[in-house]
């Protein structure tokens, strides 16, 4: 009888998060249609600016025909390349604009989506960009920090936060 009781407050919350699940169902950020766990809805999904295969192999701006750009051919960039999923465009540079300066953190779990979508080599570790003391007070969190470790989930790649 001991044990029984012992559990019953977890089956009460366990059985209201079925019930809650149900009655609220998770609205898309961009539409408010119903959306899967990730926070944009199907429609919405497809919308996005996603980038085409042809596109700069420095600096990921898109091109008629896979190759460098002429940016980068003239003024070769201090990186080797860029891996980007999609344009920054609307609407998501919207969502992007919304978690790095409107502090909303539901923006981080579709975002991270994006980047676990388009993975042309896993990295072989995630570094955040790291954020100045006087940014992490008014910001709240560090928006880099919460999408690598959304994206270091979503690809099963080690982050190092520090």
């Amino acid at each position: 009888m001991r044990r029984f009781l012992s559990n019953f407050p977890t089956g009460i919350l366990n059985n209201w998060r079925h019930f809650a699940r149900a009655k609220w169902q998770a609205r898309c950020l961009l539409c408010g249609a119903q959306s899967p766990a990730h926070g944009i809805c199907a429609g919405c999904w497809a919308d996005l600016p996603w980038l085409a295969s042809a596109r700069c192999s420095c600096c990921a701006h898109p091109l008629p025909a896979s190759g460098l750009c002429g940016r980068c051919l003239t003024d070769p960039p201090h990186y080797d390349s860029v891996v980007a999923a999609c344009r920054y465009e609307f609407p998501l540079a919207g969502l992007i604009q919304a978690c790095k300066y409107g502090g909303q953190l539901a923006t981080v779990h579709p975002l991270t989506a994006v980047l676990g979508t388009h993975r042309p080599q896993l990295p072989d570790l995630i570094v955040p960009m790291p954020l100045s003391a006087a940014r992490l007070r008014e910001r709240g969190f560090n928006q880099a920090l919460e999408l690598a470790r959304g994206a270091a989930r979503a690809i099963n790649v080690p982050l190092d936060a520090t």
